[in-house]
Order: C-alpha cells, then sequence, then structure tokens
C-alpha cells in the first residue's frame, strides 16, 4: 500500500506531536512498493494534485491526492506498466506531467500523463545501462534527466525527450555501483549533480 498522512502540525495541540488523523491508503500494487514522489510545485495532472508511486510488481502507479475542482477525491489515477522488473525510483518534472521512473530491467522511463484517463500509456525508454538503474532525478528547470546504475555509470538525457546528452564514467567515476543522483538547486548552468555509490563515495560534477 501507499499511505498517505496528513501534516502532523496542523492538528497537535501545544506541546504534542501527533498524527491526529487517519492516513489515506492507497491499493492496487501487487507487490512491495519501493518509491515515492510528489511533483515540486502543487502542479495538477487533470485537475487532480498527483502522487507516484513505484513496485516490485513492475509497474508505476498515479494517485490523486485531493478532493475538489472536479476530481473525485483520492483515488487511483493511472497504471504505468512498462518494466519487466522491480521499480527502484520515480520523479516527476519539475514543470510538465511527466512522469521518470528506474527499474532493475536495465532500463529508465519517462511518461506522460498530462491525460491520466487516456486508455493506454506509451513510454519513452532510456537505454544503456547494463545493469539495473538505481536512482533518477530531474535537474530544477526539467531539461535534463539523471540515471544512476548498477553499472557503475551515471548517464545524463535530456529530459523532455530522452536523448542521450553525457555519460559520466572513467578514470573520475564510482568503482561500484552508483545508489543515488541528484542535482543542486544552484542556479548554475549546466547544473550541479551529485552522485553516491557503494564505493564509499559522493562526487560531485559539473
Amino acid at each position: 500500500t501507499v499511505r498517505l498522512w496528513p501534516n502532523p502540525l496542523a492538528t497537535a495541540t501545544a506541546g504534542e506531536v501527533g498524527y491526529a488523523r487517519e492516513p489515506v491508503v492507497f491499493e492496487g500494487h501487487t507487490d512491495r512498493v519501493t518509491c515515492v514522489a510528489f511533483p515540486r510545485s502543487a502542479a495538477r495532472v487533470g485537475g487532480c494534485l498527483p502522487l507516484v508511486s513505484g513496485s516490485d510488481d513492475g509497474t508505476v502507479r498515479v494517485w490523486n491526492c485531493v478532493a475538489g475542482d472536479g476530481a473525485s477525491g483520492p483515488g487511483p489515477l493511472a497504471k504505468l506498466g512498462g518494466h519487466a522488473m522491480r521499480l527502484t525510483d520515480v520523479a516527476f518534472h519539475p514543470r510538465r506531467p511527466t512522469v521518470a521512473a528506474a527499474s532493475w530491467d536495465h532500463t529508465a522511463t519517462l511518461w506522460d500523463v498530462g491525460d491520466p484517463h487516456a486508455s493506454q500509456f506509451r513510454p519513452t525508454v532510456l537505454s544503456g545501462h547494463t545493469q539495473s538503474v538505481q536512482s533518477v532525478a530531474f535537474s530544477q528547470d526539467g531539461a535534463l534527466l539523471a540515471t544512476a546504475g548498477r553499472d557503475h555509470t551515471i548517464r545524463v538525457w535530456d529530459g523532455g525527450h530522452g536523448a542521450l546528452a553525457r555519460s559520466l564514467a572513467g578514470d573520475s567515476g564510482h568503482r561500484y555501483f552508483v545508489s543515488a543522483v541528484r542535482f543542486l538547486h544552484d542556479g548554475r548552468e549546466p547544473p550541479t549533480l551529485v552522485s553516491a555509490g557503494w564505493d564509499r563515495t559522493a562526487r560531485v560534477w559539473d
């Protein structure tokens, strides 16, 4: 399950921190849920405030978190089923209704969920990693998407179309699995990228 908990500080009395209301429970995944993500802003998808989750069942699911603006209330919006193995990470594009996902099947995907009620969703598949993809992250403006893999490499892609822009590896790269990657919101162009690896190092790329 995925559970959406209300803000504990919004309902707590003085000196207390506690969840005064029950969480909203989203059911639908058929195996362990491994990752969740909100959009960075209050961006709407089909009039709904979205939450995205990834699972060991190989699917990405998009959920509506709130009622209002014509939305029917909290519940499922879309099921995205393009991966052959478990999901490891998900991320929302900061400016568009696009979801990125990383998987053990050696690929990452980009999904346009602007119409969550579409009868079919076709992902843009980002191929190139030779082992599982562990992490995905958009740059602050969404122009770039970074992926980190167990093949010791980081790949940087066009955040809109998915074309490969750069591969970071070799002598200056990680010596073991790359477990996480994030862009810094530092206003630099191109943006600074930070990665973490099983080789006990974090690396800053610019």
